[in-house]
C-alpha cells in the first residue's frame, strides 16, 4: 500500500487542548482510495467526493428539515474503505447542518481493508470520542482482506 499523507484536518478544526488522543500534523491515507475520492477528472473538473457534496448541499437547500436527519455512508469492499475517507472528511463540511454534527454522519461498512495508516486511525478515532462520527466496521476474522494493508 502507497500512502499519500494529507493535512489532518482535526488540527486546523479543533483545539488541540480539548483533543483527547495525541494528533500528528499528517495522515497517511491508501492513495488508491484517495485519489479516486479527491483527484479530479477532466470530465466536469470536480472530484467524487465534492459531486457527492454539492449533492448534499443542494438536497439540503431545497429541503431545510433534511438537515435535521442523519446521513449513513455505507459500502463493502472497496466501497467499505471509500465510505471510511468520506465519512471522515464530510464531519469538516461547513454548511451542511443546521447544528453540530453530532450523531449525524455515521458509517457502516462490511469487509473493507484498511484505509491509511495509525496516524489516520488515531484522528479517526478522535472523531469518535468527540462525538462526530460513528462508525460499524464489520468483517469477518477470517477474511485476510480486512487485515491488509499491514500498517
Amino acid at each position: 500500500m502507497f500512502l499519500t499523507n494529507v493535512p489532518n484536518p482535526i488540527l486546523e478544526s479543533y483545539d488541540q487542548d480539548k483533543l483527547l488522543i495525541p494528533q500528528s500534523k499528517t495522515i497517511g491515507l491508501h492513495s488508491g482510495f484517495y485519489e479516486y475520492l479527491f483527484s479530479i477528472k477532466k470530465k466536469n473538473d470536480i472530484t467524487k467526493y465534492q459531486q457527492i457534496v454539492n449533492n448534499l448541499h443542494r438536497l439540503m437547500d431545497n429541503e431545510p428539515t433534511i438537515r435535521n436527519y442523519s446521513i449513513i455512508v455505507t459500502g463493502h469492499s472497496l466501497g467499505g474503505a471509500l465510505s471510511i475517507i468520506f465519512s471522515f472528511f464530510l464531519v469538516f463540511e461547513k454548511g451542511l447542518f443546521t447544528d453540530d454534527p453530532a450523531g449525524f454522519i455515521s458509517c457502516i461498512n462490511f469487509a473493507s481493508p484498511k484505509s491509511g495508516n495509525i496516524q489516520f486511525a488515531k484522528a479517526f478515532q478522535e472523531l469518535e470520542l468527540q462525538k462526530k462520527l460513528i462508525c460499524l466496521r464489520v468483517a469477518n476474522h477470517k477474511d485476510i482482506i480486512t487485515e491488509r494493508p499491514d500498517r
